[in-house]
């Protein structure tokens, strides 16, 4: 399937996801802070997995355009923010998965260009164009994850976060996923809708929350989570 990308994982570190980071005038700054100190305490991790809309760029209404940086701004508070999300996890791996938003002009997209400078930097970075499957093995046994930032034109709901929409498209996925590679999936990481929610079947499902805030975003004050 273009667009589908695999990781394998095998360590007892744990993984960090996190997405949605569009750094504007209305980041939560605090609430990365606060982030930047939980993590250490986990640390190191294994991988640093960025589930898209590392920018602010595309696909904007009004008010998100009123409260937007310019690119080169933006770029410089992303690199920033990077650093320090990178030294306080001290990853193994960076693994990166594009947003909406990372898009700019002519079809480049930014979260590649991110990747790019990374590796120049010395991490191991992996990168897919829409969908990431990873592998994830301990002593404790192992869970196949998929991450994707969002899914067709499913755009959710600040009350419920996952829709009905959502949540069939999701499980078609999975079912082609696990039909086509004779795998089970574990878990779904899915970002996009800046309201964090979990719910726990037979897939346990995860939205990541924003760090953008205002009346459309309500996201938690620490957005991300991690697995071990």
């Amino acid at each position: 399937m273009a667009g589908l990308g695999f990781a394998r994982i095998k360590s007892e570190k744990p993984i960090l996801f996190i997405s949605d980071i569009q750094a504007t005038l209305n980041f939560n700054i605090e609430g990365w802070k606060r982030m930047i100190k939980d993590i250490r305490e986990y640390a190191p991790f294994a991988a640093v997995v960025t589930v898209g809309d590392i920018y602010e760029n595309v696909e904007l209404y009004p008010q998100q355009f009123e409260k937007n940086f310019k690119m080169r701004v933006q770029h410089a508070i992303v690199q920033k923010l990077f650093n320090q999300l990178l030294n306080a996890t001290e990853p193994e791996v960076i693994l990166m998965v594009p947003g909406n938003h990372d898009t700019a002009k002519f079809g480049q997209d930014l979260t590649l260009e991110i990747a790019k400078k990374l590796r120049l930097e010395g991490y191991r970075v992996g990168y897919t164009s829409e969908i990431l499957l990873i592998n994830y093995k301990t002593s404790k046994g192992q869970r196949n994850i998929v991450c994707i930032h969002k899914l067709g034109r499913s755009y959710g709901s600040q009350v419920a976060a996952i829709t009905y929409t959502i949540y069939r498209n999701a499980l078609e996925l999975i079912q082609w996923i696990q039909q086509t590679y004779h795998i089970i999936i574990n878990d779904f990481i899915y970002g996009h809708i800046h309201r964090p929610v979990q719910r726990y079947g037979a897939v346990r499902f995860l939205v990541l929350g924003g760090w953008n805030r205002d009346k459309f975003f309500i996201a938690d004050p620490v957005s991300y989570t991690h697995l071990r």
